[in-house]
């Protein structure tokens, strides 16, 4: 004796499969608990950032003009700022669980990077 599928228990069990590949994929991109964030809000220039390890390694981005930018930051301990190739300054350590909000001011001539955990 064989097994048979109607049209409508094969729909179902698509659906069904569908439903619990979905759930997985939401539940792999939620934000994980106790990891340091970053909320960086750039000024009339473009804001570079580097955020690193206890090693150095990382990786670099650039936030635009009057935009803001928020990222996970786990395993990494410092973020640093810098316009146009040039360090304006540094933040660490990031905190397990804490946001550390940036934000730039003055101008890329003379720009400003103000941060603190919110």
């Amino acid at each position: 004796m064989g097994i048979t599928f109607g049209k409508r228990e094969m729909i179902v069990g698509l659906l069904a499969a569908g439903a619990l590949a979905g759930t997985g994929g939401i539940a792999a991109a939620a934000p994980a608990e106790n990891v340091p964030e970053l909320r960086i809000s750039s000024a009339g220039y473009a804001l570079e950032y580097t955020v690193v390890n206890g090693n150095g390694d990382g990786f670099s981005s650039v936030v635009e003009p009057n935009s803001t930018r928020e990222r996970q930051a786990e395993g990494f301990t410092t973020v640093r700022f810098s316009v146009n190739g040039k360090v304006v300054n540094a933040y660490g350590p990031l905190e397990a669980g804490r946001t550390l909000v940036c934000n730039a001011g003055g101008t890329a001539a003379a720009p400003t990077v103000k941060c603190a955990f919110a």
